[in-house]
């Protein structure tokens, strides 16, 4: 995805959160599909270009073909959530979702890998991350979400984060102990 395209949907969604909290959009079970859309189609298109910069920069080959697959997930799961996101109305005031900036990982950027040497193990841990908070995004859609659709893809979401989190642990593991026995 260009930088511009990533940059735009970005801003869109930063201005839909940073519109402030109203208490009635957070009883309308509607808004929550929302406010789940607008979080989490730019960590989406953030953990593509995190695992873009790996494809390119990483020195191991297992750490390249780990960043092949996060890409591959995005390419398959990020087309219908930015459909979902072009429908979605985001003009409103959207409720809180119950998981923290901080919960979310929403302080992880393109830009988290720019000045890692060697961007293997940043590229793991930031990645593991940013990963952890994209499934605290869709258990909050999971456990909050009224649409169908909507929870479908969160559930789909989850089941490819979980299996990625599971092979970024390994990945870690495999690098600790190299560490450890060198």
């Amino acid at each position: 995805m260009r930088r511009a395209s990533l940059t735009g949907v970005v801003a869109l969604s930063l201005i839909a959160l940073g519109c402030g909290r109203d208490e009635s959009a957070d009883r309308d079970p509607a808004r929550v599909d929302d406010a789940f859309i607008a979080r989490i189609v730019p960590h989406q298109h953030i953990a593509q270009a995190l695992a873009h910069a790996a494809i390119r920069q990483a020195k191991a080959p297992a750490t390249r073909r780990l960043a092949r697959s996060a890409r591959a997930m995005r390419r398959r799961t990020l087309p219908a959530l930015d459909d979902q996101l072009a429908r979605t109305s985001t003009s409103a005031q959207l409720p809180d979702l119950g998981v923290s900036a901080q919960q979310a990982a929403d302080e992880v950027t393109p830009q988290s890998l720019s000045s890692a040497k060697p961007i293997d193990l940043a590229f793991l841990t930031v990645m593991t991350r940013h990963d952890q908070g994209a499934l605290a995004l869709a258990q909050a859609e999971l456990r909050r979400g009224r649409d169908p659709a909507v929870k479908a893809a969160a559930q789909r979401l989850a089941a490819e984060l979980t299996r990625e989190l599971a092979s970024l642990s390994r990945a870690l593991s495999r690098v600790a102990r190299r560490s450890a026995a060198g």
